[in-house]
């Protein structure tokens, strides 16, 4: 049966899930996710193996669903031990879903390599993925920002007020721009642009530091 909880994931932390209807249905994993604890199969690996297993599970599907590229993905991964029988049967629960109702989603810190073979599986189970193109990077500058001031000005992130280059008028934008919203570790007392945020009436958002957060939630 499907786990009770449904999953929400942040392809940064984890490794390798599968999902049916937006559920966990298993999850390859290296340490503890709440994904992991969501999931109704999970299978501990060494973080140098995850790539290599979302090749081989990515594979399976397309063994199960008639592709003749399985056996091509299966050559590219040697030296890991994986009980078969926990693969077929953890992709067969895929393969039975409905259309667009089983997803495979891939950690955006796996190998390129995993990341094809996880794009063709999910292909093949006509997953509900849309693809869009990135967009092209703002050819803005710092003197642009202060000619014409932005509405909003985010910063996220980092301490431009006091690391910038001595040309770039950080301080200017701020001030120049109508909102400011700071995302940072530390507030107005230790941080230079957290106040020059604050003085600029702006408002400052606490970030979780990495050893304040845990997992994928």
């Amino acid at each position: 049966t499907c786990a009770a909880t449904t999953a929400r994931v942040r392809a940064s932390t984890v490794p390798m899930a599968s999902f049916i209807r937006g559920q966990a249905r298993s999850v390859t994993r290296s340490t503890f996710t709440l994904t992991g604890a969501a999931a109704d199969h999970r299978l501990r690996a060494s973080s140098s193996h995850i790539s290599g297993l979302a090749i081989l599970f990515a594979a399976e599907v397309l063994a199960q669903t008639g592709s003749a590229a399985a056996s091509s993905l299966k050559g590219k991964v040697s030296g890991i031990n994986v009980d078969a029988k926990w693969v077929t049967e953890c992709v067969a629960d895929l393969v039975k879903a409905a259309k667009g109702e089983a997803l495979i989603v891939a950690g955006d810190h796996l190998s390129a390599d995993a990341h094809r073979a996880v794009f063709l599986a999910n292909q093949a189970l006509a997953a509900a993925v849309k693809f869009v193109a990135a967009p092209a990077p703002a050819a803005l500058t710092i003197s642009a920002l202060v000619a014409q001031p932005a509405k909003t000005l985010v910063i996220l992130g980092g301490n431009p007020a006091y690391d910038a280059p001595a040309d770039v008028k950080f301080a200017a934008v701020a001030k120049a721009a109508t909102k400011v919203v700071r995302l940072g570790f530390h507030g107005p007392a230790f941080d230079e642009t957290s106040a020059l945020a604050q003085s600029a009436g702006g408002t400052f958002i606490a970030a979780s530091h990495y050893l304040e957060s845990w997992s994928d939630g």
